[in-house]
């Protein structure tokens, strides 16, 4: 008898407590009839709101929720949700996200599930309904980087791999460790084809994500990502 490949979701959280009551309630109601989802790791890097406490109160064995008492990065929480997981597949998760359909698991899972080859599959992200006029400039301004991303090698490139929605292949994330101070999305892109396996984005799999709300946030947000 054949059986599902197994998932871990694993979600690095700072200070999330706005929304990561929402994500794994919706994680939790996902269609699930070609995978099983085995557990969800939250690693709050040493959160000062609400995030742990709204994650323990969605009454749910497969949630494990681990507060580290020092700030460290996302780098490290993802090592730690690597070395945790045992499952055939990871789906690294920002905690500041939702699923955009009910099939989002069992989508981003099938590149790995049909092809042994495939090591990351990337999720299509959505911006969320703006709110302000700033964010109507950046989601337009994502939509063309969106519409240029996506013709070339019909998505499957490095600008398509960004680090909100990820799932990994147990071949590759067993091997990955992520160093510091390095873009960690790239790193596990160049790192994957490196070991000779493939990177897909696929936009049967959706997220929602917001845009920033105002200038002084997009310059935040722009300098973290040129340093």
């Amino acid at each position: 008898m054949n059986t599902k490949p197994t998932i871990t979701i694993g979600i690095p959280a700072y200070n999330e407590e706005a929304n990561i009551g929402n994500l794994i309630s919706s994680l939790l109601a996902q269609k699930t009839d070609s995978i099983e989802l085995k557990e969800i790791l939250i690693i709050s890097d040493a959160s000062t709101d609400n995030t742990v406490e709204k994650a323990e109160s969605l009454n749910d064995a497969r949630i494990k929720v681990i507060q580290k008492e020092k700030r460290e990065g996302a780098y490290i929480a993802q090592n730690m949700i690597t070395a945790m997981s045992d499952s055939d597949i990871l789906v690294l998760l920002n905690a500041d996200i939702l699923p955009a359909n009910n099939d989002f698991l069992e989508e981003i899972s099938k590149p790995i599930v049909s092809n042994p080859k495939v090591g990351i599959v990337c999720a299509e992200m959505i911006p969320a309904e703006a709110r302000t006029g700033f964010e109507k400039i950046m989601i337009n301004s994502y939509k063309i980087k969106q519409r240029i991303f996506n013709d070339i090698n019909k998505g499957h490139n490095l600008y398509n791999c960004v680090g909100v929605a990820r799932a990994f292949s147990r071949k590759l994330y067993k091997k990955i460790e992520w160093p510091m101070n390095l873009p960690e999305d790239a790193y596990s892109y160049f790192f994957c084809l490196g070991r000779g396996l493939k990177f897909i984005y696929t936009p049967s799999a959706k997220i929602f994500f917001r845009t920033p709300s105002n200038l002084k946030d997009h310059i935040k947000q722009s300098t973290r990502f040129f340093g």
